[in-house]
Parts: C-alpha cells; sequence; structure tokens
C-alpha cells in the first residue's frame, strides 16, 4: 500500500494524471475535459487556427460527397428482394422448428429419466 501525504507526487496520488499539464483528476470526464482545454492541445504541438476553405475546395468537397451518394445506390429490383425476403423468412422457420424439436427431444428425455 502506498500512503499518500502533501508531499507525494501528483503522479502517484490516485485518480487521473494529465502528463501534459501535470494536474490529478478525480474522474474521467474532467479528465477529458481538462485534455480537450486550449493550453493542453497547444502544449501537444495541435495548431489552434483553422484553415480557411475556398469555395473551389467546397465545390471539390461537394462533388466528391455526391459521387459516394451515387454509388451507395444501386439499382433496386423488388422481385429479386421480395425473393431474398421469402429465403430469409424460410430459414428462420426452419430453424424454429429445428430449435423447437431439439427442445421437445429434451424435455422428452428428463422425463425418461424421472420414470426410471
Amino acid at each position: 500500500s502506498v500512503v499518500i501525504t502533501k508531499n507525494t507526487p501528483q503522479a502517484a496520488t490516485g485518480g487521473y494524471y494529465c502528463n501534459v499539464c501535470d494536474c490529478v483528476v478525480k474522474d474521467s470526464i474532467n479528465f477529458w475535459i481538462i485534455s480537450m482545454v486550449k493550453n493542453n492541445q497547444r502544449n501537444l504541438g495541435m495548431s489552434m487556427k483553422i484553415e480557411r476553405s475556398s469555395i473551389d475546395q467546397v465545390k471539390e468537397r461537394f462533388a466528391i460527397n455526391k459521387k459516394k451518394m451515387e454509388e451507395k445506390k444501386k439499382e433496386y429490383d423488388f422481385e429479386q428482394r421480395m425473393q431474398e425476403l421469402k429465403e430469409e423468412e424460410e430459414k428462420q422457420k426452419e430453424y424454429r422448428r429445428n430449435k423447437r424439436k431439439g427442445n421437445m427431444r429434451m424435455l422428452m428425455r428428463k422425463q425418461l429419466v424421472i420414470q426410471t
């Protein structure tokens, strides 16, 4: 066990230790808040300046996102989708039947054991 006194280094006390600002906080929420403070971000080498985008960059980004959306869309065949749903329902019914049969077999075995 460790005895904590006033002379104990902060890194050795209980809680969450931030090595960037050399402080200890008692819970994870405050630790997260501390890590988002400007001074911590700056000490980690992150730039606090936001780059301004030009109109051309914005248009280019819109074009990229539009292309992604079009790729996601595929031809929707109603008949094929209905067939897939029917097959899936059949698989589920078969699984339920097998599961029910398995449960009935287990019950019958238990009854045989109890009777003997």
